[in-house]
């Protein structure tokens, strides 16, 4: 065999193992995961999911605002002026989304994600009614068509015995303070189970959706709250570990129609 041959014969080779290693690759396959949350995102939930959802690979960014619901992203307003945080991987470090500090619009964050695969986690401030509004059906339309997947994580149970206010308010002041709190906290976790069958009914039909309540039961450890709402690490990581392959298993279905079961449980 001649020198040349020898040599193509070589290239050949490196090519094709270069080429194998590549295809073979994870990082080859890599998608492109979007989360969008509230304050459970912006806290040790997302943290304990944005993990899950990259461990395989995948490159995750996450937009949250705390107190957000559909209308906020759909418009680009911030709630009560809260500051909209992004984490994109693999940093672990969050960043103001908008140098204003503000909600980036859903149109927007569609724009710059086209085809990727849609994680929504919003409801929790919608809880004051037993009714999904009409920015729940508007946003989870939006994604649905761009997006490879959709799936829409539901809002956790309350615990209304674990609310907290300021240590600035003192005495009878406090006392009062605290009874109000829980009651609105109870009256938050009594429209849950209404809220979640209204939103699965709009959502639905465009993500998938997944149930929270059933890792976040009071008498789980998903249940353990800072304040009555939020959850600390080892909630926050419960919580996330019990839907995560529910998760995985929606975002790698074919996309969702309208035409398919409205509720995927």
């Amino acid at each position: 065999m001649t020198r040349a041959r020898v040599a193509v014969n070589f290239s050949i080779c490196l090519f094709s193992a270069s080429f194998a290693l590549l295809v073979l690759s994870p990082r080859a396959h890599a998608k492109d995961v979007v989360l969008i949350g509230d304050s459970h995102s912006c806290g040790a939930f997302g943290r304990a999911l944005f993990e899950r959802l990259t461990a395989k690979g995948d490159r995750a960014t996450l937009y949250c605002t705390e107190s957000s619901a559909p209308e906020h992203w759909l418009s680009g307003r911030s709630p009560q002026d809260r500051v909209c945080q992004k984490m994109t991987s693999p940093s672990k470090t969050f960043q103001p989304c908008l140098e204003t500090g503000g909600v980036p619009n859903l149109e927007t964050i569609l724009k710059s994600h086209r085809g990727a695969k849609f994680v929504i986690a919003l409801g929790t401030n919608s809880l004051g009614s037993s009714q999904a509004d009409d920015g729940y059906r508007k946003m989870s339309e939006a994604v649905q068509a761009v997006a490879e997947s959709c799936v829409w994580i539901g809002p956790p149970h309350l615990n209304p015995a674990q609310a907290v206010v300021s240590n600035k308010l003192k005495g009878l002041e406090r006392e009062r303070a605290l009874a109000r709190q829980r009651l609105r906290l109870t009256a938050m976790e009594s429209h849950l189970s209404g809220f979640f069958s209204s939103m699965s009914g709009t959502v639905g039909a465009f993500c998938d959706v997944v149930d929270s309540r059933d890792a976040t039961f009071a008498s789980s450890l998903g249940g353990v709250t800072a304040d009555g709402v939020h959850r600390g690490v080892d909630a926050g990581n419960y919580w996330a570990t019990q839907i995560s392959d529910d998760v995985a298993r929606k975002l790698a279905a074919p996309k969702k129609t309208e035409s398919r079961e409205k509720v995927s449980r």
